[in-house]
């Protein structure tokens, strides 16, 4: 009985520990399974690799039919990146929301893990989308993330079960591992996409400094864009007048939408997502087009699904865009705007550079053209060939036109038609009346040039002849009279380029003045036959008067000018043409203060005035200027040409001579005697300091030299070695005064010395100098040397640093106080040398520190101090010689600081 009842205890025992043997095999898987996740993160594999290998852990560990990795996405759904038991074309292709609807959308938006029991009675969830027929319970959890939740891991069973909190505290761990590895991997990405990213800017910035042809930048770019911010297409968009062109697209070829993309052209303000980029200036990220307002459907874009674009900004005004396209919902991301735009500003700066360099090479053209076309104007006095050379002059240089000039008779008030050539070949008498009807009528009275760029669509234009399509017309102004007006017609519509009206405009007011002068040619000449038989008998005495005139006026060394009283010119000189530079007929009926620089118009405009006023000569020295633009100095006289009875002035004669001679010569003789002042004085503080700086050696070794002669019997060996001692310092001293003056005295006489830079170890030749002054002249003394960056190869002359630190550090020692500290830095790098000292010495006076460099000066607060004031002049030629700076800061009783700046090459 009590062996049956032993075994019926030892069996009960048996069964007890059933439960516990298989909780502990569970644990043991779960651990086996967390660890072998961790071994392969650890080594670097894939997160995909890690998700599906996740996946198959947990259905095994679980012992589960089901499992997936949904990964939230940009857009706010849930994408099933990877899992067991959900058909293959659902994986990395079906999405589920994110809001409550569903069980991983809860367990997302509550940030909890979440166990259901039956998923078919559960009535918070409607979202079926990933729910397979089979499916009763599931337990599921967050995989965390740094910034925000990558998503969700799930575990399903097709049995109703009771999943416990070990397997959410097992599923839990299992999704931490995974989100520690996707961490990783995205760190490695961005790592990466920076190292690109700073790559392609790096090879767009060379082609910006390489080229000027817009096309070939832009073209870069979009190829550097492609490459850090992956699309399907992308292209640049340029405005124009409110019209958004693509002026460059990349991967439509494959799509044979490439010819068509190039020819697109709309209204960026009726498209919503530029309009945004235009009004904010800020990049833009649409991850679903299809739920944008207002995207722009097109038939041949529909495969289109998310978009990215940035703004492309000159100065503060967007000037265009760059847009990429994607097939895929939600492929760019807010960091790709921050690249898309970094690329963004570059085509910027690219286009900038273009247009700047577009404009100047368009500005040269125009001055050709306008040079060419004025160039063709001939003086005449016959009003009808000035008007035909206007035409023939602008039908040479714009080709297929017609071009009529038509003269303002103000009496009649009416337009005559002078020439007219061209296309057309018609010529009419018929004129055109200022309060008629006509595009040339409407220019006169309003006095604004008019251009019509089809005629076909301008209710302005009146039909004169048929096969016009667009028409310009320019007022003939010379600025203080309306002459006319060019009437230029072309069978092309839109034929006059922004250039061509400008180089027209620039034209018109040249012919203008030709017209007018032709004019006052026809009055003079109308006006000389209406006195012709009136002066007949006064002719002979006249035309000898007007011959001795003119003899002296063309034989006359200076240049002659004959103004009107209002400063117009009338007439000139030979010698004013080889004067100022100006052919024959050029500056005849321009104003006087055209030949002088424009801040000396305004003193000859009142001398003019003057003269005309009160009738009496004036002269000035004036600024002038040539022809091309060079300026010198001359001498104006003005003398008043006055009527019969001389009581009114009728004209005014300028004479003009070149005294710039005189003027070089007068500078030449003030530098000579300034210099010579200068020479004196250095003179007189040379003969000061050296007498000085000389007898007191001197009387020093006379005396040391008497003791030896009279007492040398008397005296110790160390006493005689003393003086012996004390004779051989101060000659070395009176010798290195000797040095200093030779120095300064060969730099001044010669003008340069020998410069021999050679590749030093500055470091220690500065610790070497250091070292010679401490243990000389420097025992007292505290030094503090530092030095920065590698200044094993430096570029200098070691003759002439030596004598700039040397005279440096003994400034420093010989004008502070024993026991006081001298810093010595230095500092390289490779934009230069940078050597700094600083004493605690008594400081330089504020009256004397703009002289602080001049030979043989010395501060007035030296006191006994002995020197000879040539060390900072001898400092300031090393410096100068190495083509360096020297500065200092200073303060009265506090120190100095001397800086010197010198350049680590040469050429």
């Amino acid at each position: 009985m009590s062996e049956k009842n032993k075994l019926m205890v030892d069996i009960h025992n048996v069964d007890e520990a059933l439960p516990h043997k298989e909780e502990r095999n569970r644990y043991t898987r779960r651990q086996a399974a967390v660890a072998e996740l961790s071994q392969l993160a650890l080594f670097g594999a894939d997160s995909l690799s890690l998700m599906n290998q996740t996946c198959k852990l947990v259905t095994e560990t679980l012992d589960v039919e089901y499992c997936k990795v949904l990964e939230r996405r940009p857009t706010g759904d849930l994408l099933l990146r990877a899992g067991i038991g959900w058909p293959l074309e659902q994986v990395g292709q079906a999405t589920i929301s994110s809001e409550h609807d569903s069980q991983a959308g809860y367990t997302l938006a509550t940030q909890t893990t979440l166990i259901v029991e039956n998923l078919k009675t559960e009535q918070r969830f409607k979202d079926t989308s990933l729910l397979n027929a089979a499916i009763v319970s599931g337990v599921s959890t967050v995989i965390p993330g740094k910034q925000q939740p990558f998503g969700v891991l799930s575990a399903h069973s097709a049995l109703r079960r009771k999943f416990t909190e070990d397997d959410a505290y097992f599923l839990q761990s299992m999704a931490n591992i995974l989100a520690a590895a996707i961490e990783r991997e995205r760190a490695e990405h961005a790592e990466r996409d920076q190292r690109v990213l700073a790559e392609a800017l790096q090879r767009t910035a060379v082609v910006l400094s390489t080229t000027l042809d817009t096309d070939e930048v832009l073209d870069q770019i979009l190829a550097c864009v492609a490459q850090v911010v992956p699309s399907v297409t992308s292209n640049i968009i340029l405005l124009e007048d409110g019209v958004a062109r693509v002026a460059r697209a990349r991967g439509y070829e494959t799509m044979d939408l490439y010819e068509q993309v190039m020819k697109l052209e709309f209204s960026f303000a009726t498209t919503p997502n530029m309009q945004y980029m235009h009004s904010t200036g800020q990049a833009l990220i649409i991850a679903d087009v299809t739920t944008y307002a207002g995207w722009y459907d097109l038939e041949a874009t529909r495969w289109i699904r998310s978009y990215a674009g940035a703004p492309i900004r000159m100065r503060d005004e967007v000037i265009g865009f760059i847009s990429l396209d994607s097939s895929v919902v939600g492929a760019f991301t807010a960091e790709d705007a921050l690249r898309l735009q970094a690329f963004a500003d570059q085509a910027g700066l690219a286009i900038r550079n273009a247009r700047l360099y577009d404009a100047s090479q368009r500005h040269a053209a125009e001055l050709a053209a306008l040079y060419r076309a004025i160039t063709s104007l001939i003086a005449s006095d016959n009003i009808t060939d000035v008007g035909y050379q206007i035409a023939q002059a602008v039908l040479h240089e714009f080709k297929n036109l017609d071009c009529a000039v038509l003269m303002l008779d103000e009496s009649q008030k009416r337009l005559v038609r002078l020439a007219r050539v061209g296309e057309y070949s018609t010529y009419t008498n018929v004129p055109l009346y200022v309060d008629g009807p006509g595009l040339v009528s409407e220019v006169v009275r309003s006095g604004q040039t008019i251009y019509i760029r089809d005629t076909q669509e301008d209710t302005r234009f009146v039909p004169d002849e048929p096969k016009t399509r667009s028409e310009l017309v320019i007022l003939l102004h010379t600025g203080q009279k309306l002459i006319g007006a060019l009437d230029l017609q072309s069978t092309k519509a839109d034929a006059f380029s922004p250039q061509d009206r400008r180089i027209l405009r620039a034209f018109a007011r040249h012919a203008a003045i030709a017209v007018e002068t032709a004019q006052l040619y026809e009055a003079l000449r109308r006006d000389a036959d209406e006195l012709e038989l009136r002066v007949a008998e006064r002719t002979a005495a006249l035309f000898a008067a007007n011959e001795r005139v003119k003899a002296i006026f063309s034989s006359s060394s200076d240049a002659l000018v004959v103004t009107r009283v209002d400063g117009m010119i009338e007439q000139v000189n030979p010698a004013f043409h080889e004067l100022f530079g100006y052919r024959d007929g050029r500056v005849i009926g321009r104003s006087l203060f055209m030949l002088v620089a424009p801040d000396h118009a305004e003193s000859l405009s009142a001398l003019l005035g003057a003269v005309a006023e009160d009738r009496q000569p004036r002269r000035a020295d004036v600024l002038a200027r040539r022809s091309a633009g060079t300026l010198f100095h001359a001498d104006a006289a003005l003398f008043p040409v006055l009527e019969r009875d001389g009581k009114r002035t009728m004209s005014v004669v300028c004479s003009l001579r070149d005294i710039s001679d005189t003027k070089r010569i007068e500078a030449e003789l003030r530098k000579a005697l300034e210099k010579e002042r200068e020479l004196r004085e250095l003179q007189a503080r040379f003969v000061a300091t050296t007498s000085h700086e000389f007898r007191t050696p001197l009387a020093t070794m006379l005396t040391a030299s008497d003791l030896l002669k009279h007492y040398n019997d008397r005296m110790t060996e160390e006493q005689r070695k003393e003086r012996i001692d004390k004779i051989q310092t101060e000659i070395h001293n009176m010798k290195r005064l000797l040095d200093d003056v030779l120095t300064i005295s060969y730099a001044e006489e010669v003008g340069k010395q020998d410069f021999n830079p050679v590749k030093t170890d500055l470091a220690a030749f500065c610790r070497e100098m250091l070292d010679e002054v401490h243990f000389s002249i420097g025992t007292g003394h505290i030094f503090r040397f530092s030095e920065k960056g590698d200044c094993s190869q430096a570029l200098v002359d070691v003759k002439h640093l030596r004598q700039l630190i040397t005279n440096l550090l003994s400034n420093a020692i010989k004008y502070s106080a024993p026991g006081s500290t001298v810093y010595f830095e230095l500092s390289c790098n490779q934009e230069g040398i940078t050597l700094r000292i600083t004493d605690e010495g008594i400081g330089v006076p504020e009256d004397d520190r703009g002289r602080l460099f001049d030979a043989f000066h010395r501060a007035k607060n030296v006191g006994h101090i002995s020197g000879t004031g040539l060390g900072l002049a001898i400092a300031k030629q090393s410096v100068d010689l190495h083509g360096g700076i020297i500065t200092f800061e200073t303060a009265v009783g506090l120190g100095t600081t001397f800086t010197v700046t010198l350049p680590n090459s040469y050429s």
